[in-house]
């Protein structure tokens, strides 16, 4: 295998295996030869096809310190846990289209336990052998799991949460601090039922230790739903500080649910999806106006990002702009500044509702230069408008974005000596904006825990 020969020269570079950190181990076949495979594809544990490779990482293992190891289309047999669990740096596990051995499926042998595993990540699918309910037992091996992330590798798949088999020997999901569910089943009940059952077997000791929890589903998810994962939520992990919902029908109850519930949230992301059949993530009015939402996000003390997909129009003209409109007299931009006060907007005025006026090319490029750097967007998009309820009843907030699957608006919030809202680094273009902490990217997750 040309695989294993690169582990080989890799392993006598001392320098490369000193310094290698990440290892990710991909079975191509598949991707490249799809009806080739379909035929004569080998099982991923197959020791005749695969036992050299399975030795490689075996051998890379012992020789060096890595810290993130990745396998997808390939299994994980047996005789790779003892390599993995005795390892003293490795701490990141990413397992994608795997299959475990069917002695590892279903029940907990305590020596193939990995207490050195404290992220792992499960991409689910990708080949008829990849078996979602047997992918998560991998989860009772890593028993001193922090994070968990899972998604399904193919589009428009589905994860379907854990069977109820398997919760006694995932009960350690009570002291997980990130979790993150990428492409989930909308039927939340399983993960309800996971999340009570695992807080019950510890509930005497403490509350649960969850601190992130995202959950994107791939249709919407009804309110009878969502009540009865928040309400196993508020129960077991009523600490949460970072809560991203995306796919819910019913925002208003789940707000106020959440609001009321979660008092030490600092992050909240609610995305909303009209119906029970939408897939695909957009911008749409929500069933309670905008600043409805703000005044009851205003019992969150501590909120200090919000993003929506509430649906606006961004040319619309914000209260500032109309302002403007009341002066009668516009004849001259002397006039305009004694009026409204603002030479940035007067200039900007003049620009935009006095066309026939002759402008020199100085004033043109002031206007052109005030508008490319946004200086004046404050007045004359609905953007701000839409940020403004909740820069003022929320005065814990920094930060506020309407977003979808990407961000569409976003912008920075700061209170001046008088305690009033702020905003800038307004940016009105489809991009992250820079929020990733609080709601990573589309099928990324949080940063690891150091």
């Amino acid at each position: 295998m040309e695989c294993t020969s690169t582990v080989v020269d890799l392993l006598n570079d001392a320098r490369a295996r000193t310094l290698l950190r990440y290892a990710s181990f991909h079975n191509q076949w598949e991707a490249l030869f799809p009806l080739h495979t379909a035929i004569y594809a080998a099982e991923p544990l197959d020791n005749e096809v695969f036992g050299e490779l399975f030795a490689a990482i075996a051998w890379l293992l012992f020789f060096t310190r890595l810290r993130h190891l990745r396998l997808s289309g390939v299994g994980l047999p047996r005789r790779l846990i003892p390599h993995i669990s005795r390892h003293v740096t490795l701490e990141r596990l990413t397992l994608e289209s795997c299959i475990l051995e069917p002695i590892m499926i279903g029940s907990l042998h305590p020596r193939l336990q990995m207490p050195n595993i404290t992220s792992l990540t499960i991409g689910f699918g990708g080949t008829p052998r990849s078996n979602s309910m047997e992918c998560w037992s991998v989860v009772l091996y890593c028993v001193n799991l922090r994070q968990l992330f899972v998604y399904p590798v193919e589009d428009n798949s589905i994860v379907h949460y854990p069977s109820s088999s398997l919760f006694d020997g995932m009960s350690h999901l009570h002291y997980l601090q990130k979790l993150h569910i990428q492409g989930g089943s909308s039927l939340l009940r399983p993960l309800a039922s996971w999340i009570r059952h695992s807080g019950d077997k510890h509930a005497r000791l403490s509350h649960g230790h969850l601190t992130h929890f995202k959950l994107n589903t791939v249709i919407g998810t009804t309110d009878d739903e969502l009540s009865i994962l928040l309400d196993a939520l508020s129960t077991f992990h009523p600490n949460v500080r970072v809560l991203v919902l995306e796919g819910i029908v019913d925002t208003a109850p789940a707000v106020t649910r959440i609001a009321y519930e979660f008092p030490q949230l600092e992050g909240l992301t609610i995305v909303r999806k009209v119906d029970m059949f939408q897939k695909t993530v957009r911008l749409c009015q929500w069933d309670m106006p905008s600043y409805a939402i703000a005044q009851v996000l205003a019992a969150l003390p501590r909120l200090q990002h919000f993003a929506a997909n509430l649906d606006y129009t961004r040319l619309t003209f914000g209260p500032a702009a109309f302002n403007a409109l009341a002066y009668p007299a516009l004849d001259s931009v002397a006039h305009i500044r004694s009026a409204y006060a603002d030479s940035i907007d007067a200039i900007l005025y003049e620009h935009l509702f006095s066309p026939s006026r002759v402008k020199t090319a100085e004033e043109k490029a002031t206007c052109l230069a005030l508008i490319e750097k946004r200086d004046c967007y404050d007045s004359l998009l609905d953007g701000p408008s839409i940020a403004r309820p909740f820069a003022v009843y929320c005065n814990s907030l920094t930060s506020f974005a309407i977003k979808t699957d990407r961000t569409a608006f976003s912008c920075h919030i700061r209170r001046d000596t008088h305690g009033n809202a702020v905003l800038y680094d307004v940016v009105d273009k489809d991009v992250a904006g820079g929020f990733e902490a609080w709601n990573p990217l589309h099928f990324e997750t949080w940063m690891h825990l150091d």
